[in-house]
């Protein structure tokens, strides 16, 4: 039987203590409006983006505060972290990604989108490095506007492929797992699933998530987590396509992601007032 227990349930005290702090079990009226949360693979660190103050927070695992910085210009809407542990952030306006180093320092930006009506509108870092983007209609935007679509970059920022215009209708979220593209697409309310050379090959969950608005990759178990606002659960998907957990939420998530040892799940939630906090989930 699958649980899913809030971190601050779990017979650690001390670690209930550290996420009340940093605003994880609930948003103080001037806290952090949380965007994602996603780690760094190679040190197990957490990068956290507040999109409403610009700031990028940094945690270790035990979920205390390391240090803060601020991005000053941008409309911001997604963090990652590269292989080469760089916190990477989207900047939606001008099509652009951002490095900086774990102290704050801007390094470097690039990746240039390929045609005028893409907008970058999410990220995710694979396992191989590779920047994958979706770009996706949002607000009152047409797909005129705004380009339903999937960009993969190299880790050197070159574009190496790009699909999903004739299939997709609303992209939120891709990973990359075992050789497979996986795209949470909110409009055909299902995973859409294509080959690594961007063929589509089938759509699973269709059904069973009503509006899916981000995905995560278990590369241990070669699982797939998807959060669904519509529904408000965290559904765990095998990669062909089976259910294998479905857990309901008090609130409506967000955005979902791993932690190191794919034990633990991230997850941004919406609460009241359009707030958003960050819980640790652990399930087994």
């Amino acid at each position: 039987t699958a649980e899913l227990n809030l971190w601050e349930h779990q017979i650690l005290p001390f670690r209930s203590f550290q996420l009340e702090r940093l605003g994880f079990q609930g948003i103080a009226a001037r806290g952090p409006n949380w965007q994602n949360v996603l780690l760094s693979r190679s040190s197990g660190h957490f990068v956290a983006l507040d999109e409403e103050m610009k700031h990028v927070h940094i945690f270790n695992e035990e979920g205390e505060p390391l240090k803060k910085f601020r991005i000053m210009y941008g409309d911001l809407w997604d963090i990652g972290v590269s292989n080469e542990n760089e916190i990477v952030v989207l900047n939606r306006e001008s099509n652009r990604v951002l490095h900086y180093d774990m102290n704050g320092n801007f390094r470097k930006k690039f990746v240039t989108a390929p045609k005028e009506n893409v907008k970058f509108t999410s990220l995710t870092v694979d396992i191989h490095g590779r920047f994958i983007i979706s770009s996706c209609p949002c607000y009152n935007e047409t797909q005129d506007d705004a380009m339903p679509h999937i960009l993969v970059y190299n880790p050197s920022g070159k574009l190496t492929l790009s699909f999903g215009d004739e299939r997709l209708s609303s992209p939120e979220k891709a990973v990359f797992l075992n050789g497979k593209f996986f795209v949470v697409d909110c409009g055909n309310e299902c995973i859409m699933v294509f080959d690594k050379s961007g063929h589509f090959l089938e759509e699973i969950g269709k059904g069973r998530l009503k509006r899916p608005g981000s995905i995560a990759a278990d590369y241990s178990k070669g699982s797939l987590a998807v959060s669904d606002r519509g529904t408000s659960t965290i559904q765990i998907f095998s990669q062909d396509g089976c259910l294998l957990h479905c857990f309901g939420t008090e609130h409506i998530p967000l955005q979902v992601s791993f932690t190191k040892n794919y034990e633990n799940l991230l997850v941004c939630f919406e609460i009241d007032d359009g707030k958003k906090n960050i819980q640790m989930l652990t399930y087994s």
